[in-house]
């Protein structure tokens, strides 16, 4: 599916809004700085009451199938990121390790699952 021409697609990972500044830092060398949306459904989950039949931890009204924190970003900025790199999100100062190569929505966005390194 191609891109909508009419949607500049770098507005919604602005970080003026809800995106961040992110650094790929790529396993074969070199960096690549962007905007990009970050998700970590785990974060605060000890604010939440757990129990066995509750739902996967939950982003506003969708509920994750996951708790890996995830990186959304446009599929041209995401385009050769794989799996063993690292990203670094500037607005916390954490380091997470690339799980995924990067999955397209058709719509011009991919996203990879992360998972903090120690």
């Amino acid at each position: 599916m191609p891109i909508p021409a009419w949607d500049e697609l770098e507005q919604f990972t602005d970080p003026d809004d809800f995106g961040c500044w992110v650094v790929v830092t790529f396993q074969a060398g070199g960096t690549r700085r962007f905007p990009a949306l970050f998700d970590d459904p785990a974060a605060g989950i000890e604010y939440v009451k757990r129990t066995p039949m509750s739902k996967p931890a939950s982003l506003g009204d969708y509920d994750m199938d996951t708790e890996h924190p995830r990186l959304t970003a446009t599929l041209a900025r995401l385009e050769g990121v794989r799996r063993r790199d690292s990203v670094l999100i500037e607005a916390d100062g954490k380091t997470y390790g690339v799980l995924t190569s990067p999955k397209p929505d058709g719509n011009g966005f991919a996203t990879i699952s992360l998972a903090l390194e120690s």
